[in-house]
Formats: structure tokens, sequence, C-alpha cells
């Protein structure tokens, strides 16, 4: 592999992608009369942008003695330019919470709860104040308009609200999974259970598409429902059947069973973005030798097993990027080194290197990127683009890559 040094990160390239169909069928009709669907596919220029954590020269920011109460920095990057740094003080180090940080529509947003307030910032500039207080679970931004998700413990619910006004509260129930855009609406769907007039809890689904909210009916064969997603205005539904061993996946008129022989058990079922393709995935505990049972990562496109990963190797983390289904897997153990898959190479990257952020990666048809560090050199920062190796020199991790 390659090997460059850069003072920042400024080795990114435009991209061209191919963007392809998504891998679960399109039942949207095709209004424009004039498409022609044996014309090629146009190519798509993409940006890379890239956040990155970065701490004062000096601070040992992997044994953090100071708990995360120190000053740091979060520089946005788009290809070879840094569009913004944004100073954390100490006081404020929740906001470098890699599960909230978004990059929407070029911008790095924010968040910060204090006191009696919630601020939500685009490359550090102040977009929204609401006078509330809670932990924002998820973060979307369409156009100019901020949708949020806000944790509600005292009630065992959530909060949903567009640009500070709620639109949807729910006690007693959970999400299923994060929010999304598709057919140009905000969508997400929660789990809520209550007991009916026979005194039996049931569970009962939601999807909401726009801050409303459409209850899943069910048949009688269900036993129980893991997630739902649409994708193209199609419903998909993974779920529990009476009378099947394994897990049922329907989409639209469409299912298919998803075994995995010889199991003893399974959790953590539910859908996941990766490229184009909505995949199943779930945690199978498999014999793995002398009797011993071991929890393996299955991912299925339809009804094709496509990644198992287990043992000492597990899923790290998985692109969003318009690439396909691309992923990195490796070992909790320093010095095992890291796989990655793209849909046009596997590669091996041998040594101490570390994904610090599931975040940290992303690809197109034709490449893929990864934020890592190099454990045998002080954690130095390194970006991985397809071969090629660049060495960073800032201190600190990548929180975040994204191709748009």
């Amino acid at each position: 592999m390659k090997k460059k040094e850069l003072s920042f990160w400024a080795a990114a390239i435009c991209t061209t992608a191919i963007i392809t169909a998504c891998e679960i069928v399109d039942n949207t009709p095709n209004d424009d009369p004039d498409d022609n669907p044996e014309s090629p596919i146009p190519e798509r220029v993409l940006d890379l942008y890239s956040t990155f954590l970065e701490y004062e020269q000096s601070y040992d920011w992997r044994k953090d003695p100071m708990g995360g109460m120190v000053n740091t920095r979060i520089h946005l990057f788009k290809n070879e330019d840094e569009i913004c740094t944004v100073n954390v003080p100490a006081e404020e180090h929740e906001t470098v919470d890699c599960n909230i940080l978004r990059i929407c529509n070029g911008k790095l947003y924010t968040v910060h709860s204090a006191g009696t307030s919630t601020v939500i910032r685009a490359n550090g500039i102040e977009q929204l104040r609401l006078p509330i207080s809670g932990y924002v679970s998820d973060l979307i931004v369409q156009e100019e308009d901020i949708h949020i998700i806000m944790e509600r413990p005292e009630i065992q619910g959530w909060r949903y609200m567009k640009n500070g006004q709620t639109l949807l509260e729910k006690p007693n129930s959970s999400l299923m999974g994060p929010m999304y855009q598709d057919k140009g609406e905000i969508c997400f769907a929660f789990v809520e259970k209550s007991k009916g007039a026979d005194g039996i809890e049931r569970q009962y689904c939601h999807l909401v598409a726009n801050g409303v909210p459409s209850r899943h009916s069910t048949s009688g064969n269900v036993q129980e429902i893991y997630d739902i997603r649409r994708v193209n205005g199609v419903l998909n539904v993974v779920q529990k059947e009476f009378g099947t061993n394994g897990i049922v996946w329907t989409s639209g008129d469409n299912s298919c069973v998803l075994n995995v022989p010889g199991n003893h058990g399974l959790r953590d079922i539910h859908f996941v973005k990766a490229g184009n393709s909505l995949l199943v995935h779930a945690q199978a505990k498999l014999e793995k030798q002398q009797s011993e049972l071991q929890w393996y990562d299955h991912y299925w496109n339809g009804n094709e097993l496509v990644a198992v990963a287990g043992d000492m190797d597990s899923v790290l983390g998985i692109s969003e990027g318009p690439g396909g289904f691309c992923y990195v897997t490796g070992s909790a153990y320093l010095g095992q080194g890291l796989t990655i898959f793209h849909p046009t190479q596997k590669l091996k990257l041998q040594g101490s290197l570390n994904l610090i952020s599931p975040y940290a990666i992303t690809s197109s048809a034709t490449d893929f990127y990864l934020g890592l560090n190099d454990a045998s050199r002080n954690y130095k920062p390194v970006m991985v683009h397809n071969n090629e190796q660049h060495d960073v020199n800032m201190n600190g991790y990548f929180i975040s890559l994204a191709l748009q």
C-alpha cells in the first residue's frame, strides 16, 4: 500500500460515481414518458466530506485523564478544502458525540444541551434554540428544515420536532431505527405496547411519514416484528412468524425466509442501509468448536446471505455511501489487521490499525475511504483511499466521512 504524509486531510479528490439502482424492488411509476430505460445511467461527481476531532498536541485522548473535559476542535473538510473549524470548549464536550454529528448539505451540524435549552448549530453558527433540554438521539436536515428526535425518559418515550415545533410525542414507546428520507418524506418507525380489553399486552408498530403515524397491521401468524422500513414507497418488514425457523422479510407483496442453519438463538435483528441497498442484519449464536457457542453477524440482501463475520472478526463499520455494500471487519485485539469488503475488491490491511468511529467509512461504486488510527505509531491518524494510505499530522481521529 502506498503511503503519503499530509499536514491535514487534503488528499481526497472528487470521485466520479455511477449511482446504481436500489436492489429493493422500486414500484414507483415512471411519470416521464420521454425517459429511455435503456439510456446509460448518468455519472455524478461526488465530494468527500470528512470531520476530524482534534485535541491539543500534548493531550493523550486515548487515556483521556480529563474525562473529555478538554478544549477540542472539530474540522470539516470538503475534498482539498477546509470548510470550517468549530471550537468546542470543555463544558460542551458532549457536542462531539459522533452519534449525533451530521454532515447535511455540506454543513456540519452539532447539538448542545445545557441547563434549560438545546442549541443546534451549522458550521458553528446557531440555527435553532429550543427552550427545553434533553438528549437529541437523531437529526436530519431536509433543505432548510431541521428535524430532530429528543428522548423523554420521564415518560419512557420520545418527541419528534421540526424546526422546534413538536409534531409527535409518544410515551411508553421505543424507536425502531433512525430517521431517513423516502420519496421526499421524513420517515421513521416506533413500537408501543398496550393492553387490550382482554388484559393481554400486545405489540403495535407504526410508520411515521412527515409526522403522521400509521399503524402497521399484522396477520395472525406474526409472532414478533423486529423492524419496518419504507423504500421507494414500499413497506419492508422483518418479522418472526409462527411455523418458520428463520426470519421473514416482506417487501410489498413479496417475502422470503432468511435461515441460519444450526443457530442456537437470534438477536439484534434490524434493517441496515448500505449504499443503495437495504439489508437485514441478525446475530446468530453458532457452534464454533467443542460445543463452544459464538455470536456471528449475518447480513442478507434479499434472500442472499452477503456477509458473515464473527469469532476473531466483527463488522466495525458499514458505508452508507452510494456504492453498494461496503464494510470493514476487524478484531478487538490489536495487530490482527482490518479487512475491507467493497463490491470491486477485498483489501486486507495489516498492522495495528483501528477504526475509532464506525461512521468513518464511505464509498462509491469505484472508491472507498476509511479514517483510521495506527496504534503502533502512537495512534497516528491515517486516511485510506483504495490502495493508498495517507498519514495525517493532527492529534485526534476522524469522526465521520460522507460522499455527497
